[in-house]
């Protein structure tokens, strides 16, 4: 950081910031007509609600589906544990343990 700054340099600093925001927007815009669909946007990480034990069974579904909805090849596969009692479910790909994977 520069050791001349001084809170008299603030405004500037905040027009020069908007100036530059400005310019990414423009950027970010000729670039998603170049892509065509593409998104370019930023986007905030969805944020989604703990799933508990009371979860209904339709709750812990519809959760999975909305996780794992835009990727057809994952889906849940049971497991159980002999030894520790154990069992639940867990994403696999539809590819799982095909050579070359």
């Amino acid at each position: 950081m520069d050791s001349d700054l001084q809170p008299q340099h603030a405004p500037g600093l905040r027009k020069r910031l908007a100036e530059l925001t400005r310019e990414i927007n423009a950027v970010e815009e000729q670039l998603a007509a170049l892509d065509g669909d593409a998104q370019l946007e930023l986007r905030q990480p969805r944020t989604f609600q703990p799933v508990h034990s009371p979860s209904t069974p339709a709750e812990k579904v519809a959760l999975f589906l909305e996780l794992f909805a835009t990727r057809r090849s994952v889906f849940p596969q049971r497991w159980e544990n002999a030894r520790t009692g154990k069992d639940g479910y867990s994403p696999v790909c539809d590819n799982e343990w095909h050579p070359g994977i």
